[in-house]
């Protein structure tokens, strides 16, 4: 069953995203995408901070790559950043095409 991750965190923005995402090799968007993964979408949130959604093509996906060396550089640093994390099952996917970073 498709997923999504919702991450978000008051005290971060964009500077601090782009930050974690250089530290997990994906500052790129010609970096492959993790086995499984089917969106990442990322923005401000109304009010300040940020808020990232990974959709995912099952739960066992996004665990093998959250629980990963790779995504670390996240979990180890999620705490000070106020991230928090919330899983939401979802019961459609649908994807028009392709968008790239948009500023």
């Amino acid at each position: 069953m498709p997923v999504a991750f919702i991450f978000a965190s008051d005290t971060i923005g964009q500077a601090q995203y782009d930050g974690l995402m250089r530290a997990l090799g994906r500052e790129s968007l010609d970096v492959p995408t993790p086995a499984g993964s089917l969106a990442h979408l990322s923005g401000p949130k109304p009010g300040g901070g940020w808020q990232v959604i990974d959709v995912w093509d099952s739960e066992e996906s996004a665990n093998a790559f959250y629980g990963s060396d790779e995504f670390s550089a996240v979990t180890s640093n999620a705490e000070a950043m106020g991230i928090t994390t919330a899983p939401w099952p979802l019961h459609r996917i649908q994807i028009a095409e392709v968008v790239h970073q948009l500023d």
